[in-house]
């Protein structure tokens, strides 16, 4: 072959080799940058409005220009119940388990390790169970941190009950602060009962010992168990704990203020009550606040620690947490993005916005999760009890909280009217919540 064809063979197999680079490589990565288009996280939220949110995503999307938001706020349901049976909780169920097209959700906390396997876990580069334990309360730790060390959700703010008192009632019978102890309650709520001629209450001391008309009764009655020592639930045996004696006593404490007469199943619910200020003291959680200012503004209340058992065991959970966490399905197809878009929102720049865009809306924001902001809201009106408890605030792993409310209340509110039994109650609701929550 003579120099002329081998230069024009060279020539020829340059040129196949230049445009194999380029359909090979240049190509693709030309097509890639064409088709990929900017990534859409659809958000579900559940108290929030979008005049709350749309800031923060606003800032966030200027700052991440290939990420967009779609914020939609989803409806709650009964209000009065956390089961959402045909609403909310079947939504997210059928979200997480089936359809998808949800990259984050706002789901309680007990539903943590019911969806644990449907939940997408936090990138450990991002976030890990040893930044949980250093940043947030343990309440928070404890409901987002699985066996395997691994973050599932991410909690916004923390809350629990509070007692609700009226200052003008106390102050009346005498009392210059609000009880701390179960037994000084128990006290305040005797003397503060007022009945009239035929012995109906026309003012209660406290709204305890009945379901019916105490809306957080369930919640009440896991605090007191928590407070006694009780083992309500263990995810390693999968079993609920409230047949021993511990939890009968605690149980029949509470069950002790309508046996004492300082409250009634026939009254009005306890929140009516205390709006109309024949109530003295409520326990439910603060942002029953919210409620309260809307049905009687005037009212003169404040807002205390809920009280504990005398010479409680430091090693016993004082207080119980009960709150609402963003998580990132399994099945998103932006999981990385989702995750990294709710650790920038939960930075204390954001909380802080949050906070104000909430307080601008209603009467507060709601509590920070975060322990370095604890000073910011110290002295706070309506939060500042949340932020004192907090610390000592615990999560119990109940898995499905809506059920345990409602065998709580099915079970008291059937023996309301006759003598309750603590024991019995108990073992049908243990039964029962180990049926319908663990298969037993």
């Amino acid at each position: 072959m003579d120099s002329e064809k081998i230069k024009k063979l060279a020539l020829v197999l340059g040129a196949v080799a230049v445009f194999m680079t380029i359909l090979l490589v240049i190509l693709p990565l030309f097509l890639r940058k064409r088709t990929h288009g900017p990534v859409t996280l659809v958000y579900w939220g559940l108290w929030e409005p979008a005049e709350v949110m749309e800031p923060l995503i606003k800032e966030y999307e200027a700052s991440h220009p290939g990420i967009k938001i779609n914020y939609v706020q989803k409806r709650f349901g009964n209000k009065d119940s956390l089961s959402y049976v045909g609403t909310y909780q079947d939504e997210v169920a059928d979200r997480l388990v089936k359809t998808g097209g949800v990259d984050i959700v706002r789901i309680h906390y007990s539903w943590v390790a019911k969806y644990i396997k449907y939940l997408a876990p936090a990138p450990s580069k991002l976030l890990n169970a040893s930044y949980m334990q250093e940043k947030f309360y343990p309440a928070c730790y404890q409901a987002v941190v699985a066996s395997d060390g691994n973050v599932y959700a991410m909690p916004l703010y923390i809350d629990g009950l509070v007692l609700f008192y009226n200052k003008q009632l106390l102050n009346k019978a005498g009392y210059n602060s609000p009880p701390e102890t179960w037994e000084d309650l128990l006290g305040y709520a005797k003397t503060l009962t007022k009945k009239d001629s035929n012995g109906n209450i026309v003012q209660a001391g406290i709204a305890m010992g009945t379901a019916s008309n105490v809306l957080h009764a369930p919640e009440i009655i896991l605090l007191m168990l928590s407070q006694s020592g009780v083992n309500i639930v263990d995810l390693n045996t999968r079993s609920f704990n409230l047949t021993g004696e511990d939890a009968v006593s605690a149980l029949d404490f509470y069950l002790n203020f309508a046996r004492e007469g300082v409250w009634d199943y026939r009254l009005p619910s306890d929140l009516n009550m205390f709006a109309q200020g024949k109530l003295a003291m409520m326990i439910a959680p603060s942002w029953r606040a919210h409620d309260i200012g809307a049905m009687n503004s005037k009212l003169e209340y404040g807002i205390a620690p809920v009280p504990v058992l005398a010479g409680i065991d430091p090693s016993v959970p004082k207080y119980v947490a009960n709150f609402w966490v963003e998580a990132v399905p399994r099945n998103s197809k932006h999981k990385k993005e989702a995750w990294e878009f709710l650790y920038w929102l939960s930075q204390p720049e954001q909380l802080r916005k949050l906070y104000d865009l909430e307080s601008k809306l209603r009467a507060f924001g709601e509590p920070y999760s975060l322990k370095s902001m604890a000073s910011e809201l110290k002295g706070a009106p309506y939060v500042s009890a949340v932020i004192e408890m907090a610390p000592y605030m615990k999560s119990w792993p109940v898995v499905d909280y809506g059920v345990w409310e409602e065998q709580f209340k099915t079970q008291i509110a059937s023996l309301e009217g006759s003598k309750l039994n603590a024991a019995t109650i108990l073992n049908n609701v243990n039964a029962n919540l180990n049926k319908l929550i663990f298969n037993k």
